[in-house]
């Protein structure tokens, strides 16, 4: 009487043993592939002094971030407190496909003239980091 092989009952052969299993794994390849199409977020919290020109700066930023793969993750959201102290300010944050793009952006010399439309009207604090 013959073993039962599900494989064979639907039609899969075994051809038999393969080269490619017999390769090490280089862990380390493997985690900065990954690293690479992980996302990124980019915090930002400002106090913001002059609404009407600081509103000039996020019209024309916000299309910019989503030039570069940015979008809003949270936007004036409120932080809740469970531990610690937090000063209040409400935070934006935006997803970007990955920490390149967030540097790409942040350093882009378009984003010089932009950047200048907030001088005045607010001061901020950036965070980037990588997903997981």
């Amino acid at each position: 009487m013959s073993q039962f092989d599900p494989c064979r009952n639907i039609g899969i052969v075994d051809s038999g043993p393969r080269d490619d299993y017999a390769q090490p794994i280089n862990f380390l390849s493997i985690n900065e592939k990954w690293r690479s199409v992980l996302s990124a977020y980019f915090v930002v919290q400002a106090t913001i002094t002059d609404e009407p020109k600081y509103q000039k700066y996020r019209e024309a930023v916000v299309p910019f971030i989503a030039s570069f793969g940015g979008k809003f993750a949270a936007r004036g959201a409120k932080v809740e407190v469970l531990e610690g102290e937090h000063d209040t300010r409400s935070v934006v944050m935006f997803e970007f496909p990955t920490m390149e793009a967030i540097h790409a952006f942040w350093n882009s010399p378009d984003y010089v003239p932009i950047k200048k439309l907030r001088e005045g009207a607010a001061t901020i604090n950036v965070w980037a980091f990588p997903g997981i």
